[in-house]
This record gives structure tokens, sequence and C-alpha cells, in this order.
């Protein structure tokens, strides 16, 4: 899996946050792993380019 744009970035990162609590083991699991690889390659690729972010304060 090859992630190319901001976009497939924030589709891969919601999929991967459905599947943190999959059973090692499972097919979930192995999509989580790749789902991973491939979200560390693209920030690794792009940690210039990239807008900082904060997370929303609420109270």
């Amino acid at each position: 899996m090859k992630i190319r744009t901001d976009q497939e970035l924030e589709s891969a990162v919601r999929e991967y946050d459905g599947l943190e609590g999959a059973a090692e083991g499972s097919p979930e699991a192995t999509r989580r792993d790749e789902l991973h690889a491939a979200i560390s390659r693209y920030y690794l690729a792009h940690k210039d380019e990239l807008r900082k972010a904060k997370p929303e304060h609420r109270e």
C-alpha cells in the first residue's frame, strides 16, 4: 500500500484507528500493521511538508 496524498493519509489514519483493538494474528491486525507501515513511510517522506497540528482544546 502506498499513500500518495493528504486525503489518502487521512483515510488510512481513520482506518488504522478503527483497527486499534484487532486481535494479534487476525486479518484485521495484519491490515493495521500494513497501514502503520504505510503511514510511517508517508510521514518520513513528507516530514518537512506537513503542517503542524495541535489537538483541539475542549473545555
